[in-house]
């Protein structure tokens, strides 16, 4: 997606409540979001990333879609509370903006 993040360290896991860090998987699923973007009609996208993380499948979508022209409702949900904190980083970082819920059960 072009896209920067913040992320954890693997090592971070054994310490705290960490967020999972980004992998090949993550990169991978976020850039097979864009042919699905590409192929949205409409100019407006609503996005869900439950469990978000770090917010990268989220926010790649939301890049893709304002790559493409679209407008981009975002919402990223996570039962962390270290996940907002990185996900609120990673909206500034990448200029998208986003609505972070916290969750009880994903």
């Amino acid at each position: 997606s072009g896209g920067l993040f913040f992320t954890d360290l693997p090592l971070w896991r054994t310490f705290c409540d960490s967020i999972y860090q980004l992998g090949e998987d993550s990169l991978a699923l976020a850039a097979a979001s864009k042919p699905i973007i590409f192929k949205m009609e409409g100019p407006h996208a609503r996005i869900l990333d439950l469990c978000a993380g770090s917010g990268v499948q989220g926010i790649s979508a939301a890049l893709y879609a304002k790559e493409r022209g679209v407008t981009v409702d975002l919402r990223l949900v996570d039962v962390s509370e270290r996940a907002r904190r990185f996900v609120a980083a990673n909206l500034l970082l990448n200029g998208v903006e986003g609505q972070f819920f916290h969750s009880d059960l994903f």
